[in-house]
């Protein structure tokens, strides 16, 4: 059976839309999937945008789909931080088997509250969230162990083809950017048996 890798980054405001979708569906589409996330490397977090101009249009991009899904948005200051803090702390989420909520709870105090999610208090309070012992997934934020894994996923990206986030893994179909998470699901309900909308007939019609 075909499974499904989600890589990830907290520093992105599309991951953040994205995965807060597939939390909305990952239960109905009965497939395995696997979280990955990807700590950004520093020469990526020395500006936000090297374009003002890209800069501006992503802001307004992600202000209109985050308010047309319910969700308020605020660009967190400082945009960047010690970005192995909370990748880190994301990998021992996911071993417990929390790791969706954790990560859309991560975003959330990001993205719809501006906050510094490599603060231990922010750590804390998505752990809450989720169930999860904070003091041992703030501990595991600053595990050398982590990051070594953290370090381990980054030295793999480009033999996995992994080239901007989110991507969603499908098989050995690639599906990037939120915008293509109707796609992922595509091809998710295809090998499901489910009957699929004709988009010759109706280009204009959601994909799955």
């Amino acid at each position: 059976m075909k499974q499904l890798q989600i890589y990830f980054s907290f520093r992105s405001p599309y991951a953040w839309l994205g995965c807060h979708r597939l939390a909305r569906i990952i239960d109905t589409l009965g497939v395995e999937y696997t979280l990955i996330p990807i700590s950004p490397p520093r020469k990526v977090t020395e500006t936000i945008i090297s374009s003002p101009v890209k800069y501006d249009y992503v802001v307004r991009d992600v202000k209109r789909m985050a308010s047309a899904y319910g969700l308020s948005y605020r660009i967190p200051e400082p945009f960047d931080c010690d970005w192995f803090i909370p990748h880190a702390a994301c990998l021992a989420a996911i071993d417990t088997g929390a790791g969706l909520a954790f990560v859309n709870a991560m975003f959330r105090l990001r993205f719809c509250e501006g906050q510094d999610i490599s603060s231990d208090e922010n750590i804390h309070l998505a752990s809450k969230a989720c169930g999860l012992d904070a003091a041992a997934i703030i501990e595991q934020g600053r595990n050398k162990k982590q990051r070594r894994r953290l370090l381990e996923i980054l030295s793999g990206l480009d033999d996995a083809g992994i080239f901007g986030v989110p991507i969603f893994i499908y098989g050995e179909d690639k599906f990037w950017g939120n915008d293509r998470l109707e796609w992922c699901i595509r091809e998710i309900n295809r090998d499901a048996g489910k009957a699929l909308p004709d988009l010759a007939n109706d280009p204009l019609t959601r994909p799955f």
